[in-house]
């Protein structure tokens, strides 16, 4: 019972390939394919997605955008662990010039202002940062 909400990822593929597929009338191979098309939707399209993919998989509308934001799309960044010494660095740049409040968000625009080609899921990218400013103060 408490296990409910959760989507089995699989299933969540095949779902949205095929409301993707049927919206946009193509035959989408990959999720790589999936994601680039549902990031060309409209807003009604993407709602169209939405309330499809929640009948589908019998769960909430909430759940299903919440699982295909904080998930799905974890697939399609790369590994933070690859950057974690030049975000140390600009972290330790950041904490010279900027309020100890300001130097998450500082260092999340300054490093994907550097790496603007390369899609960061966000939520990680904030929290792997906020992790190593607690990281750093436990060193001190």
């Amino acid at each position: 019972m408490a296990r409910s909400h959760i989507i089995e990822n699989g299933l969540f593929d095949n779902c949205l390939k095929q409301i993707l597929s049927d919206i946009c009338n193509i035959n989408l191979y990959s999720n790589y394919h999936v994601y680039t098309t549902f990031q060309k939707l409209t807003n009604e399209q993407r709602l169209l997605c939405w309330n499809n993919l929640s009948k589908l998989l019998e769960k909430t509308l909430q759940q299903v955008k919440d699982y295909y934001y904080n998930s799905w799309i974890k697939q399609f960044s790369p590994d933070l662990n690859q950057y974690k010494e030049e975000i140390k660095l600009l972290l330790k740049i950041s904490q010279t010039i900027y309020a100890k409040q300001d130097i998450v968000r500082i260092t999340t625009k300054l490093f994907v202002e550097k790496y603007k080609d390369i899609q960061f899921h966000q939520k990680s990218l904030n929290l792997y940062i906020r992790k190593l400013v607690d990281l750093q103060s436990l060193s001190v």
